[in-house]
């Protein structure tokens, strides 16, 4: 049988493996994005190693989800498979993708495959079971959106924001995050910060450091003063204070029942109001 004889049956076997849902989600990925439930995604594998599909030249999980490279972002739902789940030997497929997203109670610790993909420059990391995320994590160098929003267990953050050098939004709004760690204020690109409903009490006089902050959103913190350093930020225009002790004082400004504070000129007044 010849080699592109083999390869199509491979296929053929592998789509016939796959659920209905997933098997769509398969074929709109050129054009659009991969989203997998990956418990779905390990059932399809079982089968075909039963099969022993495998030994026809497709080694691993990763191996076959090659084919699909050419879209822009990969979305992990459900149980990751245990089997060869080996995502460094795929990377080179996948040059085109620029964002992942993971959000799965079953992920109890920091994927760190992801560093084979430095091209992304977005990631989400949601509704997971991680507690901690290692602090030796290499780089990723055009990250410029992160959200670790919705992870009960994650109350620290590695001191190592200096390896996403083109971040501009982070949202940690809903994990137990205590404080930022002060790499973070190395930040220098932050256009936005959202530490809704998390248990931090305080930021830090570094903040002056991230001059290109627009937007800060504390709703249902424990925050009872804000850093002078805050004022000095030319572009801070957005302050949310909703359900925080803040709020009571806010009422000399615009749109105060609603706590936001607009405007950078408000925004200046209510800082140093507060301090």
């Amino acid at each position: 049988m010849s080699k592109e004889k083999e390869t199509k049956n491979v296929n053929q076997l592998w789509h016939s493996a796959i659920p209905e849902n997933m098997h769509l989600a398969l074929n709109i990925s050129q054009s659009n994005n991969l989203h997998l439930d990956t418990s779905d995604f390990t059932k399809a594998y079982t089968y075909l190693a039963d099969m022993h599909v495998l030994k026809q030249g497709l080694t691993d999980v990763m191996d076959m989800l090659a084919a699909f490279g050419n879209c822009p972002a990969l979305l992990l739902m459900g149980e990751l498979p245990v089997p060869d789940f080996s995502f460094e030997k795929v990377a080179p497929f996948f040059e085109q993708l620029t964002e992942i997203s993971l959000s799965t109670s079953m992920l109890k610790e920091y994927p760190t495959w992801i560093h084979h993909f430095q091209q992304i420059h977005t990631l989400r990391i949601r509704r997971t079971g991680i507690s901690s995320i290692p602090t030796d994590l290499l780089p990723l160098p055009n990250l410029v959106y992160l959200s670790m929003e919705n992870n009960d267990k994650l109350d620290t953050l590695p001191d190592c924001f200096d390896l996403f050098p083109k971040l501009q939004y982070l949202n940690l709004q809903d994990s137990p995050i205590q404080r930022l760690p002060d790499s973070f204020y190395t930040c220098s690109d932050i256009i936005k910060l959202d530490i809704n409903r998390t248990p931090l009490i305080s930021l830090s006089p570094l903040v002056e450091q991230l001059q290109e902050l627009q937007a800060l959103d504390c709703t249902s913190t424990a925050l009872t003063s804000l850093p002078i350093q805050l004022s000095k930020l030319p572009k801070l225009s957005y302050l949310k204070i909703t359900d925080t002790p803040l709020l009571a004082n806010a009422a000399a400004f615009d749109d105060s029942e609603m706590g936001i504070i607009g405007g950078h000129r408000n925004v200046v007044k209510f800082i140093k109001q507060v301090i």
